[in-house]
């Protein structure tokens, strides 16, 4: 038997993770398990240049090389997902444990860290015109965080860790490790520009980002399922009066809802279920289909605006309900929009079109208009 304290101060968070060998996201699944490293002969290099070659041949392989090169930054720049564990800053804490044969190792333990600095995507360099450039890494960043909790049988129970910048926290509470990970997860007045530098969001949306969320399952199919809100939203530029949504994770896909309201009674509702796998689950999705449904109304319709800038509702009374099938790469849009005594203006038109009329049907590949 064993059993002792550590008093750290001004310890490197980056010697914690190297020590405890944990680089991606997925390597927390293991827990304290050792790694499972590969031989030598798992990496060994490919040849790719033609040194017997004409210098003719040789100079098109070398661009060919640079070409794939920059492709393979760009899909590191763009990646959604995060995938490392790239944690740096000062901690400071107390650490106590027991251990023997028959119990195995128990710890508890204390951790204070400041200006923490999580980089969950890959960096890298580019070589052009001489000129040496690298990518900004996205960077979450927390003025303190605060890691409490114990270590038994392989599982980590954290009570809490907490990040928190100001007013803005995210906090978890649960199990980490072992074969059923569980936990509550909280996110509380978190700026959308900070979300923006893990996953960019398609559209000009800002604002504050609460949330919460169960998750459990196993650490190869995690499931989860919560609510959303954005507090002091805009988008576009134009103020959010609400805006809500629920969602679920389960089997490598998430379904959600969510109601958008900027002025009017009549919210945007968007739906979908959409595949997702997480890079350190082995479940993939059970295909690539997706599914989103669209419906708004009346005077909700003036968000379509927001989102159409080339396009203004003006005033007039209509429904538009669209789905949309297909894959994220060849989506399919089917659905319909009625419109009744509408005044809409285009960027292409010198004047505002009135009393406007009639159904447009959205057929897959085509448009179709129909007077009434």
């Amino acid at each position: 038997r064993f059993d002792g304290k550590v008093a750290i101060a001004q310890g490197n968070l980056e010697d914690i993770f190297k020590t405890l060998q944990i680089f991606r996201l997925d390597d927390f699944a293991r827990g304290f398990e050792p790694p499972d490293y590969g031989s030598a002969a798992d990496v060994r290099p490919i040849a790719v240049g033609l040194p017997q070659a004409r210098l003719l041949d040789q100079l098109r392989r070398f661009s060919e090389i640079n070409a794939l090169l920059r492709q393979v930054g760009n899909q590191r720049q763009n990646l959604t997902i995060p995938e490392l564990a790239d944690v740096r800053g000062i901690f400071n804490g107390n650490i106590s444990f027991a251990a023997s044969l028959q119990t195995g190792v128990k710890a508890e333990f204390d951790l204070q860290g400041q200006n923490v600095e999580w980089r969950p995507y890959p960096a890298f360099a580019e070589v052009s015109q001489g000129q040496v450039t690298q990518n900004l890494n996205r960077v979450l960043r927390a003025e303190q965080v605060i890691a409490r909790g114990s270590f038994e049988d392989g599982v980590i129970n954290l009570l809490p860790l907490r990040l928190q910048s100001g007013e803005s926290f995210i906090s978890f509470s649960g199990n980490l490790g072992g074969a059923n990970p569980s936990g509550q997860l909280q996110v509380a007045n978190v700026p959308i520009e900070e979300i923006n530098n893990l996953y960019p969001l398609p559209l000009g949306v800002s604002g504050k980002l609460n949330a919460t969320a169960t998750l459990s399952g196993t650490s190869n199919n995690p499931f989860a399922i919560g609510e959303v809100t954005l507090a002091d939203g805009n988008l576009n530029g134009t103020p959010i009066q609400s805006a809500t949504g629920s969602f679920n994770y389960s089997n490598a896909r998430l379904n959600f809802g969510s109601a958008i309201k900027i002025s009017s009674p009549e919210p945007l509702n968007i739906a979908g279920d959409i595949p997702l796998k997480l890079p350190f689950s082995s479940v993939f999705p059970s295909s690539n289909q997706i599914s989103l449904t669209v419906d708004v109304k009346n005077e909700g319709l003036a968000l379509l605006n927001l989102l159409i800038p080339q396009v203004a509702w003006q005033s007039g009374t209509g429904q538009v309900q669209l789905q949309v099938n297909g894959t994220l790469l060849q989506p399919n849009v089917t659905g319909s929009a009625v419109i009744a005594n509408a005044t809409i203006a285009a960027q292409a038109l010198p004047e505002p079109l009135t009393g406007v009329n009639g159904t447009i049907r959205f057929l897959s590949d085509r448009i179709n208009v129909e007077r009434p």
